[in-house]
């Protein structure tokens, strides 16, 4: 597989010879993003694109019943592996609870709720011997796992009522220094609610065994979150909210907090 780096410097090798220089920097800027490369790499659309195909919207069901719904779907993704069990329901209590604690209205909390259970839908597409890999992931492995917010979008986006979900279950590897993936959106593109689910992705991924690492105590964790925030990665007020709510942070990430 060729790198798109490699794919980036052929191109710009010929500028000015095969392509015009113009058209040359057009393509950097647009191929800057993962969801660039994403876009040419055709997958169809597995069973999980059939979560919206029961209901014209999600306005026509009550909360209670389509979480039901998701959280089967959620759990589809979780048990993809031993080492993410109940992430997606950690993701989903911590961003509900960091929401209420910025007092966010009680419709967007749900919102929160559904769009942690749902931000790793894309990871249906990834093997699983990727995912239980204990070693370094070569870059075309990478490049599959990264895919998976990308393709959580494109299963969510169509879905009426489900487009502020999609958006910000799509974000939760974005950073405010526009460094994250897959779309390098950075801080003015980011919502509050795109920042909480990140920030509660981050925390509740480190309170878990991964094959490559073992989880972290609560002490570790706060210093991790807090030097992703001085480097411009993680929002500092949703940063700053978690140090001061650390117990209560800690207990909802992990399910336990009701």
């Amino acid at each position: 597989m060729v790198s798109k780096e490699e794919i980036r410097r052929k191109i710009t090798a010929k500028s000015n010879h095969w392509f015009q220089p113009e058209l040359v920097e057009i393509f950097l800027k647009l191929s800057e993003s993962e969801a660039f490369w994403f876009s040419l790499v055709q997958v169809q659309n597995t069973g999980a694109a059939c979560f919206g195909s029961a209901h014209n919207s999600i306005q026509e069901i009550e909360f209670e019943d389509l979480k039901s719904i998701v959280l089967i779907f959620s759990h589809i993704v979780d048990a993809k592996s031993t080492y993410t069990l109940k992430h997606s329901d950690g993701v989903a209590d911590l961003s509900r609870f960091l929401g209420e604690l910025f007092k966010l209205s009680e419709h967007t909390c749900d919102m929160l709720e559904l769009a942690g259970l749902l931000h790793d839908l894309g990871m249906l597409r990834v093997p699983d011997k990727i995912l239980d890999k204990p070693e370094e992931l070569t870059e075309s492995e990478n490049f599959i796992v990264q895919r998976h917010s990308y393709d959580t979008y494109e299963i969510l986006k169509n879905i009426k009522g489900f487009e502020a979900i999609s958006k910000w279950a799509a974000q939760h590897h974005e950073r405010i220094d526009g460094r994250g993936y897959p779309y390098r959106s950075n801080a003015k593109d980011l919502s509050i609610e795109a920042n909480i689910i990140a920030v509660a992705e981050v925390f509740q991924a480190l309170t878990q065994k991964r094959p490559y690492r073992n989880k972290f105590p609560t002490k570790d964790i706060m210093s991790i979150l807090k030097n992703q925030m001085q480097e411009g990665k993680l929002d500092k007020d949703v940063v700053s909210m978690v140090e001061n709510n650390l117990t209560a942070c800690w207990k909802s990430a992990n399910h336990l907090y009701k």
